[in-house]
């Protein structure tokens, strides 16, 4: 830009284009120096036409509408409407942002949307559970760079008392470990770490850590499969290795598929059921996940499973026994 002026009309136009147009909602030329004049801007056709290239030239797709004699335009959004929606739902229901964090949040992606767009956008649910900790996203700004140079770090963490109070664990013991990663688990948020005392991974929720700070102590690279990881180390695959053979109902396809995706074979199938033999661990969360289909699912192996489940069975059973 030659000078402050120009950049001024430049940014008025981006502002126009922003709130007053979308794929759905596009605006004349006219309209666009009818909308500079509303801003105290005076400018001719061309200098409109020498502005919107600038725009294009800043990375800004601005779109021209052919819709008979009079040509139209339109800015493309950093967001569709449904990819707003998408984004403001996952932090509204997500237990790991602060109410403060998902308002500022929702009001970013909200501020990227035409006017028109925004009146479209349904009534968000907020999670009841939301964490009380608003430095959720300033520990991810932390430990990202820490993960680019395998730093280590420094914090404390802490659990909630009945009362929700702060209570930090192991008598406010100061945490040195190495960030590796950063995943998300049911609209929960980990860093997974490398403990060099104990020579080994664990995962620690983000919203529970405090007062992080990275350190200058570089460490070693350890051989880290993410993958691998989240496989034994997360939600019910968190346990000892196995393969389990279970024989299920054909109705059971679909959440068995969306449970254990690719970490299984089918080895038999008949009209009314199949036997998947999966690649999982055994844990209280895979039990409890089986128990819950008991009546569609039949478990071949291993034995020790069959045990598990026997023996739950017979507590329930005599814990509610009729007197």
């Amino acid at each position: 830009m030659e000078n402050r002026k120009e950049l001024n009309v430049v940014l008025c136009l981006y502002r126009i284009f922003l709130e007053k147009t979308d794929a759905s909602h596009v605006i004349s030329l006219a309209s666009l120096i009818d909308e500079l004049e509303n801003c105290g801007i005076h400018a001719e056709r061309k200098t409109v036409y020498k502005y919107m290239q600038a725009l294009n030239d800043y990375g800004f797709k601005i779109h021209h509408v052919r819709r008979g004699k009079p040509h139209f335009y339109y800015m493309e959004h950093p967001y569709t409407l449904s990819e707003a929606v998408v984004l403001i739902d996952h932090i509204s229901s997500s237990p790991a942002f602060s109410s403060k964090e998902t308002d500022l949040l929702t009001n970013k992606i909200k501020s990227q949307l035409s006017t028109y767009q925004a009146e479209h956008l349904p009534h968000t649910y907020y999670a009841t559970s939301k964490t009380d900790n608003d430095a959720f996203l300033e520990n991810i700004e932390t430990l990202l760079p820490a993960i680019a140079s395998c730093t280590a770090v420094e914090f404390q963490y802490y659990d909630l008392t009945i009362d929700k109070k702060r209570k930090y664990r192991k008598n406010d013991k100061i945490y040195h470990l190495t960030p590796y990663a950063i995943v998300s688990s049911q609209g929960k948020y980990y860093a997974v770490f490398y403990d060099e005392k104990h020579k080994g991974f664990s995962n620690y929720r983000l919203d529970k850590i405090d007062h992080i700070r990275i350190t200058d102590e570089k460490t070693k690279p350890i051989p880290f499969s993410l993958e691998e990881h989240m496989k034994t180390s997360m939600q019910m695959y968190h346990g000892k290795p196995a393969t389990v053979s279970i024989e299920f109902n054909a109705s059971m396809a679909n959440p068995v598929l969306e449970q254990f995706g690719d970490n299984m074979i089918i080895s038999k199938r008949t009209d009314t059921t199949f036997i998947a033999n999966i690649k999982t661990t055994l844990s209280p969360t895979l039990t409890s996940w089986l128990i819950q289909y008991h009546e569609q699912l039949h478990i071949l192996r291993p034995q020790s499973l069959i045990k598990e489940i026997r023996h739950i069975a017979l507590e329930l059973l005599e814990k509610y026994e009729e007197e």
